[in-house]
Order: structure tokens, then sequence, then C-alpha cells
């Protein structure tokens, strides 16, 4: 499947004005308004209805955050018809230890190109979310790291299918998690009228709310506001402003920067605008992480 089909296909996922209030009560337990639209932007550019459950409205510190599963994640490299398999994943350290790592490879071949190979390492350091979040982890360690590197690899070989998507194994070191939100969360009226003209009973059948734009700040533009603090550590992401997070997304040279600049994001308090370019800016970034053609 071309990327202009997908595309095509993506801009025609529909839903009805009964399966908004469905979606509110079920999928979207505890979201305002700007974060069920957020969530509708997110699946209507991926194709996916929200009842398919395939994107998963989730929280993490009581913020909208998307994820999905890894089953998602092969069933859109499959979709391009340019999938060509991977390799055994490769195992090192001990399971459940601080070196414990996977390393997975897929492949991809485009039309009248050669076959190219893309490699990702998951380190349990990095995405083990501790033992009070980590059951499951501590159960199946070769199994939930493995798939972190499947998702890491497939990014790269299909960037333009999967950028901005993150399975939850990732995000379990961030705390995703079912939290409710928070009451002083903004709630713009644009958001809360598309969401009434759906619920409308002659609405019939309705496509999915695109999210609202925002200028984007120069990079030498001040925004006053918190620190974004140390970005680098790999720990815990301090808070960041509009205008600082702008441009640490324009400057990010590694998928590990861009993570760690979305991880401070979602701790700060932006506006669903704000959220939306800073996504843009994030989806270019991966753009030009992706390798040249051959």
């Amino acid at each position: 499947m071309s990327t202009e089909l997908a595309l095509k296909e993506s801009s025609e996922v529909l839903i009805t004005s009964e399966q908004v209030g469905i979606i509110k009560t079920t999928v979207c337990k505890d979201a305002t308004d700007a974060e069920m639209q957020l969530y509708f932007y997110d699946c209507q550019r991926r194709g996916v209805h929200p009842l398919d459950r395939l994107i998963h409205f989730t929280k993490r510190g009581g913020r909208y955050a998307p994820v999905t599963s890894i089953d998602f994640f092969y069933q859109r490299a499959h979709a391009t018809e340019q999938f060509a398999g991977q390799d055994e994943t490769v195992f090192k350290g001990q399971p459940g230890q601080a070196g414990f790592e996977a390393t997975v490879r897929v492949y991809r071949q485009r039309p009248g190109l050669d076959k190219a190979g893309w490699s990702a390492t998951a380190r349990w350091s990095e995405y083990f979310p501790g033992d009070q979040q980590g059951h499951m982890w501590r159960k199946m360690p070769t199994r939930m790291l493995e798939k972190c590197a499947e998702a890491l690899a497939l990014r790269k070989a299909f960037p333009a299918e999967l950028q901005g998507l993150y399975v939850k194994e990732e995000m379990d070191q961030a705390g995703v998690d079912g939290a409710a939100a928070r009451s002083s969360a903004p709630q713009p009226t644009k958001a809360a009228s598309v969401l009434n003209r759906m619920k409308g009973s002659g609405a019939g059948e309705s496509s999915l709310p695109s999210a609202p734009s925002a200028p984007v700040p120069s990079p030498q533009e001040h925004v006053a506001g918190v620190s974004a603090g140390d970005m680098g550590s790999g720990g815990a992401a301090a808070l960041i402003t509009y205008g600082e997070a702008c441009q640490k997304m324009m400057a990010a040279e590694s998928v590990r920067e861009i993570s760690t600049v979305m991880n401070a994001v979602l701790d700060a308090d932006f506006k669903p605008d704000q959220l939306k370019t800073i996504t843009d800016l994030k989806n270019e970034a991966m753009k030009k992480l992706a390798p040249a053609k051959r």
C-alpha cells in the first residue's frame, strides 16, 4: 500500500454521533473534550476507528498519551506490502539484569531498490519501569524488551507509517496510566463545539475532527516559564516551556532526544494547538532521521 493510499484511507475514517457517546464512556474514560479531540485526530491520521482499540487512549501523569500494541505496528508494516521480514532477536546479558538488551533487525523491500535492513537495540536499564509497575517485565523479561526493540526497528524502517506512535512497553517507564485528568486542564471552546456537533441527533456520520494548528515560534523566541532543566540526564524530564519545546524538537538529532523532549512536553501544561504544533515538529524531526533511499 502506498503512502498516498494510506493517507486517503485515513481521511475516510467515520464515526457516528451514537459512537461518540460510547467512546467517551468506554475508550476515553476521564477524558476532557480537548483530549478526546486530540485522540480523534490521532486515530484519523492513522486510519483507525477509536472502537477498533488499535490506538489506546491512555494518560501519563494525568495527561493524554496515545499508545498502541506491537501488533498494530506489524499490521501497518505489512499493509505497505514492502515488509520483508526480520532476523531472530539477539539477546545479550542476563534477563532482568542491568546489562540485558535485545536487538532486532527488520527489512524493507522498496520497488526497484535492493532490500534494506534497519537494526535497533533496546536496553533493560532504559525501559524497565521498576518493581512497582514491572510485574509483567519480571514475568516475561525477554518478550517485554523484545517488543521495545521491535517497535524501534519498525519505526526506523517505516517512519511515514509509524512516526509518533509508541507501544505500551516503550512507555511503561514513562508512567503511562489511567489516572484522572487534572481538573484544571484547558477545554477550548472549539474542541467542545466540535464534539457537541458530533453528538447532535441529526449528525448521522461525521468525519473525525482535526486538531487546530498554531504558529511555530522562531528559534530565537524567548517564552517565559519553567526552565527545561537537565534534558539529557536520561531521568524524569523536567517541565518545559512551549518555545523551548519547539526549539529542542527542531534541533533534535536522535530518537532519544525526540523522546526526551516529548516526555517533558507531556508533563507540561500546553494547549491542544500547541501540542499539535510540537507533534508536527516531532514528525518532521523523525523524517530527517529516516535513512536515505539507496
